[in-house]
């Protein structure tokens, strides 16, 4: 009688790392030991995410032809997500008039992605009275931003002389 031994297949999950894309982000595999015209074609359990941060592979359940004459081993990898950049630009504003009344410096944002947002941020110029303010961003506030390295560039508020006629 002929007894032929299950051949070792093993498949290891990738030590991937990408930047943050706001959407589901998944894990790959490989696999060694394949033989002849078998193959895998998935496995359960591979690390998937969408936040910045590690997720482990729980890998289990491959599918594929010929998988029946294979011990499989599973080795986890993990998928790493990492932030990615955003710049958040003051205003170099310099068209402000005199009005009496206190006024803010603006932003512009260059990087979000999806639905993440910057509602706020401190540190934005304000003035009352004629000159130039700097700002001196920092803090921002918002929806997703953990998810990105921010970098500030400071602009300016100037604010210009009224008109006047006597």
């Amino acid at each position: 009688s002929l007894t032929v031994a299950p051949a070792t297949l093993t498949i290891t999950g990738a030590a991937t790392t990408q930047v943050y894309t706001a959407v589901a982000q998944n894990n790959t595999f490989s696999t060694a030991g394949l033989l002849g015209s078998d193959s895998v074609s998935a496995v359960s359990g591979s690390a998937s995410a969408i936040q910045v941060g590690t997720v482990a592979d729980q890998l289990s359940a491959a599918t594929g032809t010929g998988l029946s004459n294979y011990n499989i081993n599973y080795v986890n990898g993990s998928l790493t997500i990492t932030q990615a950049p955003l710049t958040i630009t003051g205003a170099t504003t310099t068209n402000r008039v005199y009005t009496s009344t206190l006024q803010t410096n603006t932003y512009t944002t260059h990087g979000l992605l999806r639905s993440d947002a910057v509602t706020g941020v401190n540190g934005l110029a304000t003035g009352t009275n004629v000159g130039t303010t700097n700002d001196q961003l920092s803090n921002a506030i918002g929806a997703g931003l953990s998810n990105y390295n921010i970098t500030y560039v400071n602009g300016s508020l100037t604010i210009t002389r009224a008109p006047l006629t006597i």
